[in-house]
Parts: structure tokens; sequence; C-alpha cells
């Protein structure tokens, strides 16, 4: 036989005795009998964190064994004075204490009420004294055409920048001076990143040695330009039909395109190379006589194209005997 009793308290002792009978009505009962109830699993707390936002908000989580409403309690001493609160029933907690003041320490405790209430220790944190710095270039999420973008952005004045790119600090720039507290600074990236996704977060540190927390974590994408082609001086040579004769080397299976007097003249594959350069000789004919300017532009396989190279000038000409420079 089976009977469920429903409705008892936790963690209390009950007497009770069976009773029974058969079909020719003869009835039974034991002997007093106890059972105790399972007492409630206490409430307990676990990982609290507490987490800078600014010089004037930090973050504070924790974790409870069970749902569980959550509660700050925070001050300058061990009075506390002020909370923050939330009913809500959960085990991952998540408060935000606002309004703080810069370069103070706070004293704090945790509180949450479950089956129990848990109580953790006091402990302290400490805001920071500067604010994070603001990058406003690259934009969250912009291409940038070149392996060494310019970092430019906002802090305190006069305060050193750790710019932070891909987790390794790419270089440290001086806020300007400014009377507003806060100047701008920019920071020339040395190392040519590789084209691609890359992070970029940023830490300041004032003269008296205080630093701030992180900058938001911002992605940027990096396309380098399709290398320009290398071209030395032309061999030029008169006559009665005056050319010259470009030279140089370019990206291995590159297309090269040649300018006249600012006009393409024409084009011409540079061919293949395990070594990923090409050298090419390239003779131009059938020019009129006189001063001329020349330039020259790689072309990937995908049609992606370089920069032109630096003008070149040169001039022709047309005589009856040949002469070469």
């Amino acid at each position: 036989h089976t009977v469920t009793l429903a409705g008892l308290a936790n963690d209390t002792t009950y007497h009770f005795q069976a009773l029974g009978s058969d079909q020719a009505g003869n009835t039974g009962t034991s002997s007093d009998q106890t059972a105790t109830t399972n007492a409630l699993e206490a409430t307990v707390i676990t990982g609290v964190l507490v987490t800078p936002i600014s010089e004037t908000i930090v973050e504070v989580t924790w974790t409870t064994n069970h749902r569980a409403d959550s509660k700050v309690r925070y001050g300058k001493t061990t009075d506390y004075g002020k909370e923050v609160y939330s009913g809500a029933l959960v085990t991952s907690h998540v408060l935000l204490i606002t309004g703080l003041e810069p370069n103070v320490q706070y004293h704090y405790e945790v509180i949450s009420t479950g089956n129990t209430v848990a109580i953790d220790a006091d402990a302290t944190f400490t805001t920071p004294s500067i604010p994070a710095p603001t990058i406003l270039r690259p934009t969250d999420g912009e291409t940038v055409a070149t392996g060494r973008p310019l970092i430019v952005g906002l802090s305190k004045s006069q305060s050193d920048v750790f710019v932070i790119i891909d987790d390794v600090v790419a270089g440290v720039a001086k806020t300007k001076k400014s009377s507003s507290g806060v100047g701008d600074f920019s920071l020339r990236v040395k190392k040519g990143l590789v084209a691609g996704d890359h992070t970029i977060r940023s830490v300041a540190r004032d003269a008296n040695g205080n630093t701030s927390i992180e900058s938001p974590i911002r992605s940027f994408v990096v396309t380098l330009p399709y290398p320009t082609p290398t071209v030395f001086s032309p061999i030029v040579r008169d006559g009665t039909n005056p050319s010259v004769t470009i030279y140089g080397v370019t990206k291995s299976g590159s297309t090269l395109k040649v300018f006249l007097d600012g006009n393409t003249h024409e084009t011409f594959a540079a061919g293949e190379s395990i070594t990923g350069t090409v050298p090419f000789q390239r003779t131009l004919t059938n020019l009129s006589a006189g001063k001329h300017s020349l330039q020259m532009m790689a072309i990937s396989s995908g049609g992606k194209e370089s920069a032109r190279t630096s003008l070149i000038t040169f001039t022709l000409i047309k005589t009856a005997n040949a002469r070469s420079q």
C-alpha cells in the first residue's frame, strides 16, 4: 500500500499510524510511527564579481544554487546606506550600481533570498579615477584600405593612451592638452596589419599613474591595396621611329596598364613566378617626337587595381640617325 501526503512543512517530524481492513471487515492499526520531512536546500551565493563599466558605474554579478532575488547594499563604510534590488527569481544575477564617485573605495555586500536568505561577506571595490578612452576611427565594422591605419580618439587631457590591436599593444599616443579636460589623440600603426578582421581597444593612464578601464572592443577590416609596380628609368631611342623601353618588377600574375600622356596606351600580361614577383620589359613604338609622361598600374586577376606609379617624363627626338640614352 502507498499513500502520498502533501502540504507538509519542511524539516518537521510527524507522527502517524497506518490503518487497514480486509474483505471481512476486520481492521488493524499499526503502532505509532514518526517521519521527518527534508529540510529546504539553503541558498548559496558563489562567484561574486564587480566589473567597472565607467568611473561612476559598476556591474555586480553572482550565481545562486537555485532561483532567488538579487540585492546589493553598498556605501563608503560598512554601514552601506544604499542598495539596488531586483525581485526577479534567477540563478544568474546582474545588478548595476550607478551614480558612484570616481576613484573612491566602496564597501558592498550581496544578498539573495530563495529557500533561505544568503548574505555574502563584506567586500570592497574602487571606482576608476579616469574614464576609458573613446576611439573615433576606425568606427566599428569599418573597412580601411591600409595595413597601417590611423587611430583617432578622445581621452583625458595629457593622458597616455595604449592602443591594443588583436590583444597586442600597437603603440602609445599622448592626448593633447585641453582646458575642457578631454583632448584628442592619434596614432599611426607602425607594424603593418595583414588583410582581414581585427579588433581594437584602448586604456588611458594619467600623469599620476591612474589607469582607466578598457574602452569597448571594436572590430574593423583591413583590405590591402594591390601592390604598385616598380618602374626603372626607361631607355629612350631616337631616330626615324622613336621608341621607349620600360623595365621594372611587379606582382606575379598581374596585368600591367601603361598610361602615356595621361591616357591608356596599352595593357600586357606580366607573367607568373613562384617567387611572387616578376620582371617585365616593354617597348613602346610609333611614338611622336617631343616630351611625354608615363605611368603604370598593376591589375590583379580579380580586377583589383594598384595605385599608379610616380610620373616619369622623357623626350623623343625624330632624327635620321638613332641615339640611345
